[in-house]
């Protein structure tokens, strides 16, 4: 797993995890969530698959 945060000059800061497989999975869930700085929830996000070995937006 890795997570690369990014902070560009003229956009939002934003973030990117990633984790693979060797082998298909039967099943794939990835969850994530954005805080603020003060700690309040900005956005939730999902995604699943089947029959995978990766998953992403």
């Amino acid at each position: 797993m890795s997570l690369s945060t990014y902070n560009p000059i003229l956009s939002t800061n934003y973030a990117v995890a990633k984790s693979s497989s060797d082998k298909i999975q039967d099943y794939i869930y990835a969850r994530a969530k954005t805080f603020n700085g003060d700690g309040s929830l900005i956005k939730t996000k999902s995604a699943s698959s089947t029959k995978a070995d990766y998953i992403g937006d």
